[in-house]
């Protein structure tokens, strides 16, 4: 009934089945054991000896077969015992039966029978009937201790299975020991049953009632049919050896014309060889199917036998056309951002720019050229370097103005602009300080190669003409240059009011010069004339136009 039971449930244990093929050996060795002592009772010690052995031995063997795939099972669930185990647990069995069947003439299982009476019991056991015992504990053993150790950081249910497993199976082993190796302990084999019939029970409670699902496999193969993934598997021949319902329809949907059978056919006919490549070189598969283009993810795992040879690929294939589309839909948005990130910072620069520039004349104002006269004067004072700063002041503006009106005067600003910035070196800065006032800052220059820039900006700015209705209108500068080293007080308010000094008085003597505070002035026309040593501050306008 045991094995009846256990065998029905196989499909939901992996493990009954190998407990149905030991309970229907235990089966047979138990209900051969009433008919073999109501024979040994009645018949002569001689005879008949052998339909008992061969009863009872080829039952015990196979149930020992069904105990060690049921241990197997338990330890690992999922197992798929290859052929090679099947052909070597039957061997055991094959064997007995040979035995049992030469023993007549070999005597190699029961040498012979003691008399009815006989306190040691009636069967006088051969050698091979104690390989035959040995080969049995020892399998039981090892298959026991794999069980418990494959389970040992198992779920603590699967922990509990195995031990009860293992315990109940105690029973019967441990009656058996009793029977065979003690004095007297035959005459109790027939209750080698009842401890058979026990073990039974609490293996079948242990496997469908205490475990429940949770040593029952995963049915794998229903698994992957399910799967909407596409599952195929190439052989090392590059044949397709398995594949699922979903690989099937995914191969159809790119090439309607493939057979309906698809398992064995080379890998080439399903995917075209290009395609086969990219399956298994790359992480993507772009198709187009039905005038809809498709993105698949490809995962390719390959499979090794125990030497380590490659025996086939298995290669998983998911649809992210909808990934895809987020993820190329994602990149243009961060593309699109950074465009206007650059844009802000774009504008942002130009803003800044404005900021920083005068509206008409595109030089830098007066803000900022105080600004960068402290940075340049703190640099100065750190490294011990030379700063030269130019004011410059446009000849008889207000003429100009009074005379050709604002527009002109407008126009001969931007050109003298131009000019000093075209003649400015380049580590220069050139600002509009105010009105017709320009200020020109130089750092790392000396006095001299300041005079020389100043000398060529005021020839520069000469060659300034813009015609008008009246005519063409002309442009002088005049030009105040002072330097740090030769104020007495180095900062921006004494570096300023020197160059202002030197400007007026070049303003002074008459204009369309270069003067250097604390120096001779340099005549338009090459004379040298001398200014004031030291110059004064004037606030307010009354410099010479």
């Amino acid at each position: 009934m045991v094995a009846l039971v256990a065998w029905q449930r196989r499909h939901i244990v992996r493990a009954a089945t190998g407990l149905a093929l030991g309970m229907t050996g235990l089966a047979s060795w138990t209900v051969s054991g009433a008919p073999l002592r109501a024979m040994l009772d009645a018949l002569r010690p001689d005879q008949n000896h052998l339909g008992a052995v061969v009863a009872i031995l080829p039952g015990i063997s196979v149930a020992v077969a069904g105990f060690t795939l049921m241990f197997l099972w338990v330890a690992d669930p999922a197992l798929e015992p290859s052929r090679r185990t099947y052909v070597l647990l039957s061997i055991h069995p094959v064997l007995v039966t040979l035995a049992a069947l030469s023993d007549p003439w070999l005597h190699g299982l029961v040498v012979g029978l003691r008399p009815a009476d006989s306190p040691q019991g009636p069967w006088i056991f051969g050698p091979l009937f104690w390989l035959h015992s040995a080969y049995c504990y020892v399998i039981l053993a090892w298959s026991g201790m794999r069980m418990k150790s494959r389970t040992r950081h198992a779920t603590q249910t699967q922990r509990h299975t195995a031990l009860i497993i293992t315990l109940s199976g105690l029973v019967p082993v441990t009656w058996c020991v009793f029977v065979t190796l003690v004095p007297g302990g035959q005459q109790y084999a027939s209750w080698a049953g009842l401890s058979v019939l026990f073990m039974g029970v609490v293996c079948m409670f242990a496997l469908f009632r205490r475990s429940m699902l949770q040593i029952v496999p995963v049915a794998r193969g229903l698994v992957i049919q399910r799967l909407s993934d596409a599952v195929i598997v190439i052989g090392r021949r590059q044949e397709i050896v398995d594949i699922n319902p979903a690989g099937g329809r995914l191969l159809r949907a790119l090439d309607p014309d493939l057979p309906a059978y698809l398992s064995g056919l080379p890998a080439h006919r399903l995917f075209g060889s290009a395609t086969t490549a990219q399956l298994l070189a790359s992480r993507e598969l772009h198709a187009v199917i039905e005038d809809v283009p498709v993105v698949f993810d490809v995962l390719v795992d390959v499979v090794r036998d125990s030497a380590g040879r490659r025996v086939a690929q298995v290669i998983v294939v998911r649809d992210i056309t909808e990934l895809h589309r987020q993820r190329l839909a994602l990149a243009e948005a961060n593309e699109q951002l950074q465009r206007q990130l650059a844009t802000i910072d774009r504008l942002r620069a130009d803003l800044s720019e404005q900021v920083t520039r005068d509206d008409l004349t595109g030089s830098y104002n007066r803000r900022y050229l105080m600004a960068e006269l402290q940075h340049c004067l703190d640099q100065a004072r750190d490294g011990a370097e030379d700063l030269s700063v130019l004011m410059v002041d446009l000849d008889h503006f207000k003429m100009i103005n009074d005379s050709y009106g604002h527009g002109v005067g407008d126009q001969v600003l931007i050109q003298i602009a131009a000019q000093l910035g075209a003649g400015a070196p380049g580590h220069a800065t050139v600002a509009r300080y105010g009105g017709e006032e320009f200020t020109v800052l130089l750092p790392r220059t000396d006095g001299a190669s300041a005079t020389a820039v100043a000398e060529n900006l005021r020839q520069l700015c000469g060659t300034v003409a813009v015609q008008t209705e009246q005519g063409v209108v002309s442009a002088t500068v005049s030009i105040g240059l002072a330097t740090l080293a030769d104020v007495s007080e180095p900062g921006t308010e004494t570096l300023m009011r020197a160059a202002d000094e030197a400007l007026y008085d070049a303003k002074s003597l008459g204009r369309n010069r270069v003067c250097v505070h604390g120096r001779s002035p340099i005549a338009s026309h090459g004379e040298v004339h001398r200014g004031r040593g030291t110059g004064w501050w004037l606030a307010g306008p009354r410099r010479p136009m």
